[in-house]
């Protein structure tokens, strides 16, 4: 457990779990390092021969990890293993499943090609993964949108499997990062938050097309596959942008309306 500066009782209750069980290793930091920079940490704090992330607001059915381990232990072309995915209000009321497959292909230029896409949200961020695999991918950047790329890096190294049943519960609320985002007061003062939106998105795109410019230098791809990636995540920026600039005018002029989220 990385603990990452918290203010609540969390050191006192993980203190008491550790000293009944000796298999839990419990570290905290001194101060608030940003939750992917604490990922990333506990990762290199790791010893395992499989890593997985287990986040604060979300659940997983007990047999998962079970399922997970059998099916990577089975495949060494397989990376990483995740699940079709239950998404759950606050109260734990079912919402709707998602069954979202990518990377499977044992070509990996098609694996690649199938991250780098608008269409998932990057569910497989949340999954077993080997910790051989991670040791060669880049530590997540800290900035929106990063996962897309850090799991384009490990498709490279292998296949990603998908366990049909919704055996991950993720949970969706007011205080996520995606819902936060939609809140005007997120955006500043309502004469700036076309400018502040504008700059973010182009900000975002550049540290994207930056990511994936590391990645493709330290693969194995040649100048042909790589002007395949390029092309690909160029595609998929443009379509993303175009979304991104609608999403934009809706939350500069959302105060103009009396509409109120689902979720």
């Amino acid at each position: 457990i990385s603990d990452n500066a918290s203010t609540d009782k969390t050191e006192e209750i993980c203190r008491i779990y550790t000293a009944q069980d000796k298999r839990i290793r419990y570290y905290r930091n001194e101060v608030n390092i940003g939750g992917i920079n604490n990922e990333n940490k506990t990762f290199e704090l790791s010893n395992g021969t499989y890593f997985r992330l287990a986040s604060h607001d979300d659940y997983l059915a007990p047999e998962l990890l079970e399922k997970s381990v059998e099916i990577l232990e089975k495949n060494s072309s397989i990376v990483l293993c995740y699940s079709a995915v239950n998404l759950i209000d606050e109260s734990g009321n079912h919402l709707i499943t998602v069954n979202r497959e990518i990377a499977s292909s044992p070509n990996y230029l098609a694996r690649f090609c199938s991250v780098t896409t608008y269409n998932h949200k990057c569910e497989a961020t949340y999954s077993l993964i080997r910790s051989s695999a991670l040791q060669r991918t880049e530590p997540q950047p800290n900035y929106a949108g990063s996962d897309y790329c850090f799991l384009a890096e490990l498709s490279i190294y292998g296949q990603f499997y998908q366990i049909s049943e919704p055996l991950y519960y993720r949970r969706l609320h007011e205080e996520q990062d995606s819902v936060l985002w939609f809140k005007p007061s997120f955006w500043g003062k309502q004469e700036d938050r076309w400018i502040n939106t504008m700059c973010l998105l182009i900000k975002r795109k550049f540290l994207i097309l930056k990511h994936v410019s590391r990645i493709l230098t330290r693969s194995s791809f040649n100048s042909f596959e790589s002007f395949i990636c390029y092309s690909r995540v160029a595609w998929w920026l443009t379509i993303e942008s175009f979304f991104d600039m609608l999403l934009s005018v809706i939350r500069s002029y959302r105060h103009r309306f009396s509409f109120k989220s689902k979720y």
